[in-house]
């Protein structure tokens, strides 16, 4: 399993390089209103290929509950999984929604989506899950803490039983992922209508392939997010 965590951080670190890379110095994809929301999944994928996956390859490594390496990661690890989670499932969901928008509102998605506002939802997609995991890493409303029979760092109940976990996983999973399946239904709908219509030009032709292909993204998101 080390292995395994090893081979994809590095898998990982080089491919979400290569596509922010990509992003930030090809003018013209830089340039759309969907890349700060793609840069903002990318990013989240990065810092999750370089610290959250070594993180698993020294546990795997060390395999010892006790060992100082791995109890001093143990409040950091879920920290950074949870937030990295959260702000990728959030920005996939703008990435989506922004998609929708493009075709149903073509015209007024500049508008709707403008420079402002694309920097607004970018940062609470960072933001809000680090303010519901902060009463958890401060103590306050369940731990940061290790199971002791899996051994593995996560947030665990507090001295009263309580714990945040159930209403994370519904608020940064279950709500996108259902947005997320709703707007795609309508996508592919719509670009089955167009398509039907007999009036597609080079450009909504490549934006339908573009609208397609993150339905294929979301769809393997979903199937290995899940188990």
């Amino acid at each position: 399993m080390a292995g395994f965590a090893i081979l994809f951080s590095i898998l990982g670190f080089v491919f979400n390089l290569v596509t922010i890379t990509s992003l930030l110095f090809y003018r013209r994809v830089r340039q759309q209103v969907t890349t700060p929301f793609i840069l903002s999944v990318n990013f989240a994928d990065l810092i999750y290929s370089i610290f959250v996956l070594p993180m698993l390859a020294t546990r795997y490594f060390t395999r010892q509950s006790e060992s100082e390496v791995w109890s001093g990661l143990c409040k950091l690890f879920p920290t950074l999984f949870y937030l990295v989670l959260g702000a990728s499932i959030l920005s996939l969901m703008s990435v989506t929604i922004n998609r929708t928008c493009i075709l149903l509102f073509q015209e007024r998605t500049e508008k709707i989506f403008n420079g402002r506002m694309r920097i607004l939802i970018v940062v609470l997609c960072w933001i809000l899950p680090f303010a519901f995991l902060l009463p958890s890493i401060l103590g306050l409303y369940g731990k940061m803490d290790q199971k002791p029979y899996t051994q593995s760092c996560t947030i665990r109940p507090d001295v009263d039983g309580r714990s945040p976990k159930t209403l994370i996983y519904n608020i940064f999973i279950f709500v996108p992922c259902t947005i997320m399946i709703i707007c795609n239904i309508i996508i592919l709908v719509k670009v089955k209508v167009i398509a039907h219509s007999g009036t597609i030009s080079e450009n909504r032709k490549a934006e339908n392939i573009f609208i397609l292909m993150l339905f294929v993204v979301f769809l393997f998101f979903v199937l290995t997010l899940f188990p």
